[in-house]
């Protein structure tokens, strides 16, 4: 009966993406194969070949989903915020790290090697529209003279990096020491990286600027 209905009814993508996630979940991302997802689904181990090409190809098709769910996340942090650029920009990267741990098996697929191999446009497109929130609510910030850099995207990036980094501490087990954390929850500790990130720029007078080739000291931000 499941592999009629993943046949008749039009969702053997979906079952398969389903079932996919679910054993990505259970044994790594590394690990779980598509013998073993058209098995979870119920249909013929030749089944999935009708929607993906290969291992890679789902794991950008789940990559595309995660990151559609995680800005999602993401508006829903910046809503309740309290609307200031600075408390809007501070709730993406909360928001990003509790995805994370929220769901850290889509997290680790959005950003596995292997999504990448076979990169889509359609999963470029995705994480350039993630990307874009974090800069778009940066350059907020420097519109309104909260920040100052000379490249928001540079400056993204670090946020991202700091975030993308954290978020990552979290879900493999490496903010579990309690003398190191204080007892903090993710939100807090989250919230303390990027305020030491942002403030710490902005309490020093310093601009982030564009370095392409050779790292330089900050210059100092004109008042």
């Amino acid at each position: 009966m499941a592999k009629s209905q993943a046949y008749h009814h039009g969702d053997l993508r979906r079952a398969l993406l389903d079932a996919a996630l679910k054993l990505i979940t259970e044994q790594g991302v590394d690990k779980f194969t598509l013998r073993e997802t058209a098995r979870a689904a119920g249909v013929s181990h030749n089944a999935p070949y009708r929607h993906f090409p290969s291992r890679s190809h789902l794991l950008g098709e789940l990559a595309v989903e995660g990151h559609g769910m995680l800005r999602e996340q993401l508006l829903k942090a910046i809503e309740a915020s309290d609307g200031t650029p600075l408390e809007k920009l501070l709730a993406i990267g909360v928001g990003y790290a509790e995805f994370a741990m929220q769901r850290p098996a889509m997290f680790r697929v959005m950003f596995s090697s292997e999504a990448a191999r076979d990169e889509s446009a359609a999963l470029q497109m995705e994480r350039g529209k993630t990307f874009g929130m974090l800069e778009l609510e940066l350059a907020h910030c420097v519109t309104a003279g909260v920040l100052s850099c000379e490249s928001t995207s540079d400056a993204a990036l670090a946020g991202w990096a700091a975030m993308h980094g954290i978020s990552f501490l979290f879900i493999d087990g490496g903010m579990q020491d309690r003398p190191l954390t204080g007892g903090r929850s993710t939100k807090q500790i989250a919230r303390m990286v990027l305020e030491t990130l942002v403030f710490g720029l902005r309490q020093n007078g310093t601009t982030i600027s564009a370095q392409p080739e050779t790292t330089k000291p900050l210059r100092k931000a004109k008042k």
